[in-house]
């Protein structure tokens, strides 16, 4: 399967059978698409400086579940929770099947000019910069500070795959992400750009 956009459009192709199995249209032109197992992410925006959206769509039947108000970066999915850091660089997290915002919590402890990182290490959400280090109460949201596990250096981290996304990249398999999804895969807080295509 395949999943392809275009400007106001995404659509999963079967090239086997060479048809179409679902399309959606949004009205607003589409600046992402990224695909975690059966959850397929769609960010659109009006234009340049103009606010963005996530519409969470299922791969399999191709519905739309909600659209939120958002970019999500860092995406982690734990619990039956979408984990996230926004453009405002607040720790989000909501619920994936209806969208509902659980908590949100600003990120004190991190200088204007460092870039985040959301990491799945142990069971424990880390927050953490080349600075310093938060574990996150996904219940309440609530940051507790702390170090990375013994031999890891964040001011040495260049890249990293965590737990969570080791699952969805597992090679050669299912292909159930496509790893160009920088917009919200990864652990980097960017500004409101697109990330790649889906499987």
């Amino acid at each position: 399967m395949i999943l392809f956009s275009e400007k106001k459009e995404v659509f999963k192709y079967n090239p086997a059978a060479q048809s179409v199995e679902w399309k959606n249209s949004f009205e607003k032109l589409v600046s992402g698409v990224f695909r975690v197992e059966n959850y397929v992410f769609v960010t659109s925006v009006n234009g340049w400086g103009s606010p963005s959206f996530t519409t969470l769509i299922d791969y399999i039947s191709g519905k739309q579940k909600w659209t939120t108000k958002n970019v999500l970066y860092g995406i982690h999915i734990y619990q039956n929770s979408i984990v996230f850091i926004d453009s405002k660089k607040q720790i989000v997290s909501i619920s994936i099947n209806t969208g509902e915002e659980k908590f949100k919590v600003k990120m004190s402890g991190f200088r204007w000019y460092e870039t985040p990182r959301i990491s799945l290490i142990d069971n424990k959400i880390y927050i953490f910069s080349t600075r310093k280090t938060f574990i996150l109460n996904e219940t309440t949201g609530s940051l507790r500070e702390s170090k990375l596990p013994n031999k890891i250096n964040p001011k040495e981290v260049v890249f990293l795959i965590d737990e969570f996304e080791m699952q969805i990249n597992t090679l050669p398999g299912s292909g159930s992400v496509d790893s160009t999804g920088a917009m919200m895969a990864g652990g980097d807080v960017g500004g409101d750009g697109g990330g790649g295509g889906g499987e």
